[in-house]
């Protein structure tokens, strides 16, 4: 009997490139990675868009990072769009990107650790 995958379209809007990755949670990978301009397509669910037509299968979900912008806006800008089928049979999240990075701290090892400036580092100290 063969398992289930469980894979999500993972992506990062920034203030001057989008990033998609299909991330398989189980597996606890990344494939399809794909960093686009923000200037190449002339809104995120045209870009995202392209990227579900590029993937193999479609996502059962969809978690999209966004930096400073209007989640509303971005919610109204997918409904309509060439991906409203793909947005609407999936499950999807919308989190601030701050957000996002602040959820992943905890599950961080030391090996994903690196020192920035110079001084000794206890990896199990709790902020002050």
């Amino acid at each position: 009997m063969r398992k289930l995958t469980y894979d999500a379209v993972v992506a990062d809007i920034g203030e001057t490139h989008m990033r998609f990755a299909v991330a398989n949670v189980e597996r606890v990978s990344i494939d399809d990675y794909a960093q686009i301009g923000n200037d190449v397509f002339p809104s995120v669910a045209e870009a995202l868009a392209a990227y579900l037509r590029s993937i193999p299968h479609p996502p059962r979900a969809l978690c999209i990072a966004i930096t400073n912008t209007n989640d509303a806006e971005f919610g109204r800008n997918l409904v309509g769009s060439d991906i409203e089928d793909v947005v609407l049979s999936c499950r999807v999240c919308v989190i601030d990107a701050l957000d996002a990075l602040s959820l992943a701290l905890p599950d961080l090892a030391v090996r994903d650790l690196s020192q920035l400036s110079g001084g000794s580092v206890d990896p199990c100290a709790r902020p002050r």
